[in-house]
């Protein structure tokens, strides 16, 4: 391999930026915005048992009865 015959940086294509933003505005278009729109789809609710298996499997969280004098935490 020789020397180089410029001083210019050789400039190259961004296919992989183009794929990847082509890639997410896909996803941002066809992602549910609510629940009831992902439970219309067998891929979203599929991702519902698969997420719910998990944590019961791995022990993540415990059902235990609120206390009297404490508040619920919201989803906000």
């Amino acid at each position: 391999m020789g020397a180089p015959t410029s001083h210019r940086r050789q400039i190259r294509s961004h296919d992989w930026y183009t794929d990847y933003m082509s890639l997410m505005t896909k996803l941002i278009d066809t992602e549910p915005s609510s629940f009831e729109e992902a439970i219309e789809e067998l891929v979203w609710v599929d991702a519902v048992v698969e997420e719910y298996d998990s944590i019961v499997k791995n022990i993540v969280w415990e059902v235990v009865p609120r206390p009297t004098n404490k508040s619920v935490v919201g989803l906000r």
